[in-house]
């Protein structure tokens, strides 16, 4: 499976964050200390507080991020077409790296909700659960509980947008944060899967399960 972004840190708490980021944008992303990565990817995040070793492999774009003000001119920096001071905008990296992994944004715009990005250009896809599977077409993958539950509500509120919160009480969860980390785990294995991209981020609004053609406002 090709990668959109690949994280290279030793600080395993900011890049789980910049990876469920990134993951709600519907990127796939891959995180690794320095021991095992890909060879190449369209974007690299690169810690450069936290990692001493240099790296191998194509990527087109490496952006790196520092708490330092004054930065050392090392190989490692040099590397990097753009440097970012943590702590630094989300939406802005969002927009950077979306641009570099070759979907360029225009302002108010974002290009994972487009139709050709979300469902096929045949039009509807009929996603349906069966036991603990999401099966679709001839193809099927098994979900945890927690995940079947998420898909059950995305299922009944079928191309309208569900607040984060609305399903986290649905599942039996006191905060929208598990949601966030069920939604990024459906969506990795409905990419991996079937090869769509079918739960979409709408904006102030929640999750919303796309299984036709339909104008987004």
């Amino acid at each position: 499976m090709t990668h959109h972004v690949v994280i290279l840190s030793s600080d395993c708490v900011f890049a789980r964050m910049l990876e469920l980021e990134l993951m709600l944008c519907g990127l796939r992303v891959f995180v690794s200390n320095g021991t095992s990565m890909p060879t190449e990817a369209p974007v690299m995040l690169l810690d450069l507080d936290s990692v001493s070793t240099d790296f191998t492999g194509q990527y087109q774009n490496v952006i790196g991020f520092t708490r330092e003000s004054a930065l050392r001119a090392d190989e490692m920096r040099r590397r990097c077409t753009m440097i970012l001071h943590r702590p630094f905008s989300m939406q802005a990296l969002r927009r950077e790296v979306l641009s570099c992994a070759g979907y360029p944004v225009r302002e108010g715009e974002n290009p994972l909700l487009s139709e050709e990005l979300a469902v096929p250009r045949n039009g509807k896809i009929s996603p349906k659960l069966q036991g603990n599977s999401l099966v679709l077409g001839t193809k099927a993958v098994a979900l945890s509980p927690k995940e079947r539950a998420v898909m059950e509500c995305l299922l009944a509120c079928s191309d309208q947008p569900v607040a984060r919160q609305e399903i986290a009480e649905r599942i039996g969860e006191s905060t929208a944060n598990k949601t966030e980390v069920y939604i990024c785990h459906l969506r990795k294995k409905i990419e991996d899967t079937f090869g769509v991209r079918m739960i979409l981020t709408v904006r102030g609004k929640g999750y919303l399960l796309q299984t036709k053609k339909s104008q987004l406002g």
